[in-house]
């Protein structure tokens, strides 16, 4: 009987032993840096990937998306599955290319300008030139625009080209195969991870970024 007891006792302490486990530390947010050098920090971004989900409220329609955006330089690849009752939205272009737009089951269209092209085949436009800088957390450079800044000089609302964005939330990203100069490896980045776009009463999108793949820098020549 004692045998038995004192196995018990063994089994319940070994029990509770597995189940005191030591956390893991908490992510911290790394170090407060000027708006200066976040902007120094995340403009050189220029070859990566998010997904995640899109929302749309175009007067009285709502619909929502997953969302895959890739960038590698001024070269854009937005696809979104499910929008407004269509089962896939590709949409792919360059400043020097134009836009092609490829919605499933009506076909292919081509056009030099990203907004007029959205607005005629899906009935809503965003500034796709400047939404790459908006999506990273910085305004579009060289247009005029109002910055509100939280308490880590991270963007919080962003007034520019007629939109209001709003900043609801940040995540913590690693570069993919930083260099060991290069201060992400570091203190890694804070990246938008859900963003609310307005412009005017009717229109509204609602993005949530789910995961951002960053790829390392290359020189223009070498793409």
């Amino acid at each position: 009987m004692n045998a038995i007891r004192l196995t018990a006792l063994a089994l319940i302490a070994l029990l509770a032993g597995c189940g005191v486990q030591p956390q893991p530390p908490a992510i911290e947010p790394g170090p407060l840096l000027s708006w200066q050098e976040r902007s120094q920090q995340l403009m050189p971004l220029s070859r990566w990937t998010v997904l995640g989900k899109v929302s749309i409220r175009n007067g009285d329609r709502r619909d929502s998306a997953s969302l895959n955006w890739s960038q590698n330089l001024d070269h854009y690849r937005i696809f979104m599955a499910g929008p407004l009752g269509q089962g896939a939205v590709n949409i792919e272009g360059s400043e020097r290319l134009g836009i092609t737009l490829e919605v499933s089951g009506e076909g292919r269209y081509h056009a030099d300008s990203p907004e007029q092209l959205l607005q005629q085949r899906l009935g809503w436009s965003v500034p796709v030139s400047q939404m790459p800088y908006w999506i990273r957390g910085l305004p579009a450079p060289e247009q005029t625009h109002i910055k509100v800044l939280d308490d880590r000089n991270r963007l919080e609302r962003l007034l520019q080209g007629g939109w209001d964005i709003r900043y609801l939330g940040y995540q913590h990203q690693q570069q993919t195969n930083p260099s060991t100069s290069d201060p992400f490896d570091q203190t890694g980045l804070l990246l938008p991870r859900k963003i609310e776009l307005r412009r005017g009463n009717d229109l509204r999108l609602l993005m949530v970024f789910k995961q951002w793949q960053l790829e390392p820098t290359l020189n223009a020549e070498n793409s």
